[in-house]
């Protein structure tokens, strides 16, 4: 099976993985758009795309709505990339607004 970390931190702290199969969260959009994904991915959006609420000890942040638009982005690469009927999407984020 494959697998691709598109701006991904979180497999730099499994051992036997580290920087493997590790690109920028741009490449995901430019690969999906040639078709040529691999069999499993991993998605994090670049900074500025955050959906955190503003916090004054953190500086500037994201917002909603550049946020989603993004999300939306990728998942249009998808399409038209003509992945659509043999990809599954999940998305989820850290936190739930409580």
């Amino acid at each position: 099976m494959t697998w691709g970390n598109y701006g991904g931190y979180a497999f730099q702290y499994l051992i036997g993985v580290g920087g493997r199969n590790k690109s920028t969260s741009d490449q995901f959009a430019n690969d999906a758009l040639a078709g040529k994904l691999p069999s499993v991915s991993w998605v994090l959006a670049p900074g500025q795309f955050d959906e955190h609420p503003p916090d004054p000890g953190r500086g500037r942040m994201g917002n909603v709505t550049t946020g989603m638009q993004w999300t939306v982005d990728q998942v249009n690469a998808i399409v038209k990339g003509g992945l659509w009927s043999r990809v599954a999407i999940f998305v989820t984020w850290d936190c739930w607004g409580g």
